[in-house]
């Protein structure tokens, strides 16, 4: 798309919202994203703060399609996530089981591995890739120690979304979401958000003082922006933000999740795990496929077709809302596509522009999720060799399953400085004096049969 309008990136599902119309309205029964009326709040504030905010996005897209912008798309990122599950009850205290089927979910659909790949229309096969981004739970935690990636915390807090009968309810929307983050207001503070992405997951419910609708479920999930991108350096409201991240409703974690809504239209739309796939999608620079906007919006990417509205729970194939031009064609609305609103089963697909979007954003904006340590585990087990004891006070043992004929050990700190290097022949166990000061190092382990391996290495004292 082509045509620019003045839209809003900030978070929730980080989306665009059309800010036409700023004086608070009714929040439906359940919204896949709340950046519409955050949007609303933060541009009443901030007069201004939507064209900063555009303002971003063009700059990226001028980046993307300028000769300075290498374009490497062969480079596989592995980025750390963590989970804080802020509960109220034993339902929303989550099992570890959803999380990992949460993250099995991502990794299958920035991969393009998953098996709905199929239902993605022929006119759309020349458009779409696989991102190369994928994500684990950190195995660090901020002060160098082991990690589950997985924080638990015990809130008095019924409903994160507040009291919907409350007068100062729109008011208080973004600051009643944002408590979740926030370990003086019943949340679970972020860990380094530079360098983890932290996933907040809790129940986004408010409660409506009304006959036979006491709780009403609002939202699946909020992202924030690339707060440090240039554009939001100096924008007026960007020091409000509580924290930088993704806030989840503990019914959408998992595509095992069977936790069920209070309605079954959203159960049946809502349950396969990728509402946080999108919510990811905005968190690393995409907004909406439609451009949350009519035929004249923009989401900044030209491979998307124009669509002037979302696909609300529908998964239609043959709604073509705009005239576009795509590779010489009129594509129709790529339902399929994840940053639309159209059914979770329907949904398989970021384009090849997006995937640029999203990488460049990463590189560009959040490299301190790929360069710490948090995110680094590359093993080629063809060396096949243990590390004990990690952490360790400074002694520490490298056995190999068999004779190496040459081994090169090369430690250097997380930001790459080379503080050893040896060379050792003939040997299956090697042990080493870690004599540096206390930290977390990276061990590259070089085999002259072809074999590499990264170990991180903590010297705890």
């Amino acid at each position: 798309m082509n045509h620019l309008k003045s839209f809003l990136l900030v978070s929730s599902l980080l989306s665009s919202v059309s800010l036409s119309a700023q004086a608070p309205t009714e929040i439906p029964q359940i919204e896949k994203c709340g950046s519409h009326h955050l949007i609303q709040h933060k541009e009443a504030q901030h007069p201004g703060y939507a064209v900063m905010a555009d303002q971003m996005m063009t700059n990226l897209k001028s980046v993307l399609e300028s000769s300075v912008h290498a374009k490497d798309q062969s480079t596989i990122y592995t980025l750390p996530l963590v989970f804080h599950v802020v509960y109220n009850n034993a339902t929303e205290n989550i099992h570890d089981s959803l999380i990992h089927n949460q993250i099995e979910v991502l990794n299958n659909c920035f991969r393009r591995m998953n098996a709905d790949t199929v239902n993605t229309r022929s006119e759309f096969q020349d458009l779409v890739g696989d991102v190369k981004i994928q994500f684990k739970l950190a195995t660090v935690d901020p002060l160098g120690n082991p990690t589950t990636g997985i924080t638990r915390t015990q809130t008095s807090i019924a409903h994160f979304m507040g009291d919907m009968a409350s007068s100062s309810f729109m008011t208080d929307f973004y600051s009643n979401i944002f408590r979740i983050t926030d370990d003086q207001n019943g949340g679970k503070a972020a860990w380094n958000t530079d360098e983890y992405i932290n996933v907040w997951v809790g129940d986004l419910s408010a409660y409506a003082n009304s006959p036979g609708n006491g709780v009403q479920e609002v939202l699946l999930g909020m992202a924030t922006p690339p707060l440090s991108h240039t554009s939001f350096a100096n924008l007026p409201g960007m020091s409000d933000l509580e924290e930088d991240g993704v806030i989840m409703h503990f019914k959408t974690i998992g595509a095992n999740n069977t936790i069920p809504f209070n309605t079954s239209s959203a159960n049946n739309t809502n349950k396969s795990g990728k509402a946080m796939v999108h919510e990811l999608g905005h968190y690393l620079g995409l907004r909406h496929i439609w451009g949350d906007g009519d035929c004249m919006a923009d989401d900044y990417i030209d491979d998307t077709p124009l669509a002037s509205s979302a696909s609300s729970g529908s998964c239609s194939f043959s709604l073509n809302q705009c005239w576009d031009d795509i590779n010489g064609q009129n594509l129709p609305n790529m339902v399929e596509n994840y940053m639309d609103y159209s059914t979770e089963n329907c949904q398989n697909s970021f384009t090849l522009g997006q995937v640029a979007m999203m990488r460049l954003t990463l590189t560009t904006y959040r490299s301190g999720l790929n360069n710490h340590f948090a995110s680094v585990e590359n093993e080629n087990m063809e060396v096949n060799v243990q590390l004990y004891p990690n952490p360790t006070t400074g002694l520490y043992t490298l056995k190999f399953e068999h004779l190496q004929p040459e081994i090169k050990l090369v430690l250097t700190t997380m930001e790459g400085k080379i503080v050893m290097s040896n060379t050792y022949r003939n040997t299956i166990e090697i042990q080493e004096d870690l004599n540096v000061d206390k930290g977390v190092y990276l061990l590259n382990i070089y085999s002259a049969e072809g074999g590499q391996a990264i170990k991180k290495i903590i010297k705890s004292e």
